[in-house]
């Protein structure tokens, strides 16, 4: 696996994939039936009399559908800097959107995921559920869940030491 991580004193950033869930999955397939159903109308309707326009037509279908395909590929960015954590989604390694900016003071507990358990709080998952590294942290709007190596927990600790269990 890649480095994808950077850190120094107060300072981190992580990027994690988050794979697909059923609901980017349908996305896709539905993209997919369409991109091959508007490519087959294309060259029925236009080879028989100008090949060369159903081709390009094709190719332009292609070429939407992935770009379509690409903005459904997800990724989560977090930089935690001046004591402040701003996470970014991704969308097809391309648009970022920041979701959501916390300062790490208005953090009351950072836990691993292990001690989620079943809690009724608003969840917001910036990794993968099966993440090794899966670190929550709480605030006053709800958990977030990040993938937090050890250099990354080192910089929580940095900033909210005392909200800090193992």
């Amino acid at each position: 696996m890649e480095n994808n991580e950077a850190s120094y004193n107060g300072y981190c950033e992580y990027l994690t994939p988050v794979k697909a869930t059923g609901k980017i999955k349908a996305v896709r397939a539905v993209i997919t039936v369409l991109a091959v159903a508007l490519s087959a109308l294309a060259l029925i309707l236009t080879f028989p009399t100008v090949p060369v326009v159903g081709f390009l037509l094709v190719l332009v279908i292609a070429f939407f559908a992935r770009l379509a395909w690409q903005y459904t590929k997800i990724e989560y960015e977090y930089t935690i800097a001046t004591g402040e954590l701003e996470l970014s989604k991704i969308y097809g390694a391309r648009s970022r959107r920041v979701i959501l900016s916390i300062g790490m003071s208005d953090v009351a507990e950072i836990f691993p995921l292990s001690r989620l358990g079943n809690r009724s709080e608003n969840i917001l998952f910036a990794c993968g559920r099966d993440d090794g590294d899966a670190y929550c942290l709480k605030y006053d709007g709800g958990i977030l869940v990040i993938s937090a190596p050890e250099r990354t927990k080192a910089c929580l600790k940095h900033y909210k030491r005392s909200a800090f269990f193992e």
